[in-house]
């Protein structure tokens, strides 16, 4: 079975490869040049010129990739397919989920909740990130699945529930999204834009448990019962 595994290696090698490459032919060219090769030396940085064009975007997106965080709304990138692991999960097109577990010590290592379809491993490779606690959700991000809290133009009362209630988008038509909240089955629409923004990406990130010493702390000062 196919795996997409994720290392910081691949990227930078190839990187590395293509300034390797583009050195290598601005050194042939400077040597060609010296040797009055002009005809040599056009065709080499023609090559060059056409290298550049098809493959700046490539060594731009190989040294930038932004790896997902815990709570980052993701979804299936391009090429996914290439990651049979990908094609099994819970993610589909049209369809986002949220980081719960980014573990560097396994082959897949970013761990991935959906939405009524339950959690999943993936390679950073297989997913792309589409927004980020806090953001306010747009025309843009605004995808089936997505988490949501009330955002700066909230005008709603309390329609969601309360303000710490979170809500998912079920889907979306132009500046409107429909939206479910925790208290029931009724859906209603929310605007994404382009003025007003009632929603923002909630933190679905999980809280790290407290730890030992502190739960020890809390419970040789609690208050005395009276």
């Amino acid at each position: 079975t196919l795996c997409c595994v994720s290392r910081a290696r691949p990227t930078i090698l190839c990187l590395f490869v293509s300034l390797a490459f583009l050195f290598c032919v601005l050194f042939l060219c400077f040597t060609l040049c010296f040797h009055s090769h002009t005809f040599l030396v056009f065709v080499l940085w023609f090559a060059l010129m056409y290298f550049m064009h098809n493959n700046i975007m490539f060594i731009i997106v190989c040294g930038t990739r932004v790896r997902p965080q815990n709570g980052d709304i993701v979804a299936l990138a391009q090429g996914y397919t290439a990651c049979a692991d990908a094609m099994d999960g819970p993610l589909e097109i049209g369809l986002v989920g949220w980081v719960i577990v980014d573990d560097d010590s396994e082959d897949l290592p970013i761990r991935v909740s959906v939405r009524g379809r339950g959690e999943w491993w993936y390679g950073v490779e297989a997913l792309s990130i589409v927004a980020r606690p806090g953001e306010r959700v747009t025309q843009r991000n605004a995808m089936e699945g997505l988490p949501v809290v009330r955002g700066p133009d909230w005008k709603w009362e309390n329609q969601d529930g309360g303000p710490m209630s979170v809500g998912f988008v079920t889907r979306c038509k132009g500046d409107w999204c429909d939206c479910t909240w925790p208290r029931g089955d009724v859906e209603n629409a929310y605007r994404v834009g382009p003025r007003k923004f009632d929603l923002a990406v909630a933190n679905m990130a999980p809280r790290a448990p407290a730890s030992p010493t502190l739960l020890q702390y809390h419970h040789h000062h609690q208050a005395p019962n009276s």
